[in-house]
C-alpha cells in the first residue's frame, strides 16, 4: 500500500491525486477528505465522471434524499440508500488530504521509494 499525502509536497499535489483517481476508476479507493471541524475524514471513492468525484461514506445510508446538497464540504448527496455522495473536481482538488492506493496499482513513475 503507497499512500499520496496532499499535506506532503514532496509525495503529491492536488492534480497527481486526480490523475490516480482517474486511473482507478470503478475500482473502491480510500482517501482522506479535509471535513470542516472533524479534520480529515476516510471515504472509499468509486469514480470520477463528469467533472465530478464519487464516493461512498462510511456513515452509511443517508435520510436526505437524493440531490441534497451540504456546505462543510461542499458535496451533493447521489443515492442516499447507500450514502453515495459526490463533489465537484475543484472542491476535490481543495479538499483531499490523501489517497491509499495499492502499490501494484501505481503508475511507473509513482512507484514508493526504494522499489
Amino acid at each position: 500500500m503507497y499512500t499520496y499525502d496532499a499535506l506532503d509536497p514532496t509525495t503529491s499535489e492536488p492534480e497527481s491525486l486526480l490523475e490516480a483517481l482517474k486511473q482507478r476508476s470503478g475500482q473502491q479507493t480510500q482517501m482522506g477528505l479535509q471535513w470542516g471541524s472533524l479534520g480529515v475524514h476516510a471515504v472509499v471513492a468509486e469514480k470520477v465522471e463528469n467533472e465530478r468525484v464519487y464516493f461512498r461514506n462510511p456513515w452509511g445510508p443517508s435520510v436526505d434524499p437524493a440531490g441534497t446538497t451540504y456546505t462543510t464540504p461542499p458535496r451533493r448527496m447521489e443515492d442516499p440508500t447507500v450514502g453515495l455522495e459526490s463533489m465537484s473536481v475543484a472542491d476535490f482538488k481543495n479538499l483531499i488530504a490523501n489517497l491509499f492506493i495499492p502499490e501494484q496499482a501505481l503508475p511507473p513513475t509513482r512507484q514508493a521509494p526504494g522499489k
